[in-house]
C-alpha cells in the first residue's frame, strides 16, 4: 500500500498540512482551507509558513511524516 489517499474517498480535516499531488504528478505541501458541497479549496505551503492559493486541484494525498525524534544536525 502506497499511503496515497483519493481526493474522491476523502479529504484531509481542515488545515491538516499534508502532501498533495497533482494529475500530472507534482507534489506539494498543502492543507484544505475550506470546502463547501461542490467545491474544495486548497492552499499551498509555499515558506516558512506562507500560503497561497493551488493552481491545480489535486487528486490524492497522504499525511506528513512525523519529525524524528532525536535532534537533526
Amino acid at each position: 500500500m502506497s499511503g496515497w489517499i483519493s481526493v474522491k474517498n476523502r479529504l484531509p480535516k481542515k488545515y491538516q498540512y499534508v502532501l498533495a499531488a497533482s494529475p500530472n504528478g507534482d507534489m506539494v505541501v498543502a492543507c484544505v482551507f475550506d470546502y463547501d458541497e461542490d467545491v474544495v479549496f486548497w492552499k499551498a505551503q509555499v515558506d516558512m509558513g506562507l500560503e497561497c492559493d493551488m493552481d491545480f486541484d489535486p487528486v490524492c494525498w497522504m499525511p506528513l511524516p512525523e519529525l524524528p525524534k532525536e535532534e537533526i544536525v
